[in-house]
């Protein structure tokens, strides 16, 4: 009996330090501004939708690692964007809206713009061509000024994003 009870509390104890890994902070477009006058971070942004299942998989593989995490919330922000988000967002002054491509689908133009010219300063010529060109999950990196600093198109692993943030560490 008391042996079960040890093992019990054992694995109370196991399983409670596992759940207490960092969390990622998550913050929205609307926020970037005032958190960016305080402190100039790069931004990493991850477009998704709700139909991408590799997009789940980074959500709960890739950005639930540890030193991901941690490295994101110290010398990132981390915006998890719905590309087909149909809520305006307004950002750096500007508001940019949903874009209905036909029945009950469409994209959002910030994800649009973030991809096709890479920050939300220049304008896109958005055709019927370019949006072809979106594919998820797309994870885009701002630096300074909004410009974009990288892009990658489709699943990011652990051992893929952890190189991807040692270089972005390595600039700053």
């Amino acid at each position: 009996m008391l042996r079960s009870f040890l093992l019990l509390l054992n694995a109370v104890f196991f399983f409670g330090s596992v759940s207490a890994q960092t969390e990622l902070n998550v913050y929205r477009f609307e926020q970037l501004d005032s958190l960016r006058s305080i402190e100039d971070r790069p931004v990493v942004v991850f477009l998704n939708t709700d139909w991408c299942r590799y997009c789940r998989k980074m959500e709960n593989v890739t950005f639930q690692d540890e030193w991901i995490a941690t490295t994101l919330n110290e010398h990132c922000y981390f915006v998890n964007q719905n590309a087909e988000q149909p809520e305006p967002i307004t950002y750096r002054g500007k508001t940019f809206n949903f874009r209905p491509t036909g029945n009950n689908t469409g994209v959002h133009e910030l994800a649009e713009i973030l991809v096709l010219t890479g920050n939300s300063e220049e304008p896109a010529t958005i055709t019927e061509g370019n949006v072809a060109k979106l594919s998820f999950p797309t994870t885009v990196i701002l630096g300074p000024g909004d410009e974009r600093i990288f892009l990658h198109k489709g699943y990011l692993g652990r051992r893929e994003m952890r190189a991807v943030l040692e270089s972005l560490l390595d600039l700053h």
